[in-house]
């Protein structure tokens, strides 16, 4: 199965839980950088935790990896520097967009994003009807002002050309 990303080598949570069983897919090593303590916390499962710090020691073991390494750390930022340098080795690295953080934080439910997408799309839906209907209500009351406002324009004009007349 082919890894979905785009030209810059992202992947975002939604495509990775879609295309990969994090933890029983042999083609893929998910390589968390983040500090020992915080994967000690909070990891994907089956994820390898190397410390960005300590990737030095590891990069000839990492340049050696046929599989796709995807690189999580905790907001994506760090993981940017480590694929570039991984990449530079032909090394067949992605990033995970958004790190760690863009995990759900429940662990037991990540919605598909078609769902997400398709309830955000409904609540876009309903919340474009409701401004359409108000919309349409205050378009209406704009133009009984617009009518009374050239019946009053046409008034006074009518009374300044009298006005202009008699003087």
């Amino acid at each position: 199965m082919e890894l979905p990303c785009n030209s810059s080598r992202i992947i975002n949570i939604g495509k990775l839980f879609r295309a990969y069983s994090l933890a029983q897919n042999p083609e893929s090593l998910i390589l968390d950088i983040r500090p020992a303590a915080k994967y000690n916390k909070n990891h994907l499962e089956g994820s390898r935790n190397i410390p960005f710090f300590s990737l030095r020691m590891f990069i000839k073991e990492l340049i050696q990896e046929k599989n796709k390494i995807i690189i999580v750390c905790e907001d994506g930022k760090t993981s940017d520097a480590t694929a570039f340098e991984l990449i530079k080795r032909r090394v067949n690295a992605f990033v995970l967009t958004g790190g760690m953080q863009s995990i759900p934080k429940d662990d037991d439910e990540v919605i598909d994003e078609p769902e997400i997408e398709l309830t955000e799309q409904i609540e876009e839906i309903n919340a474009a009807e409701d401004t359409e209907l108000s919309l349409q209500q205050e378009n209406q009351i704009l133009k009984a002002d617009n009518e009374r406002l050239v019946t009053e324009l046409t008034l006074f004009k009518k009374q300044y050309k009298l006005g202009k007349q008699r003087s």
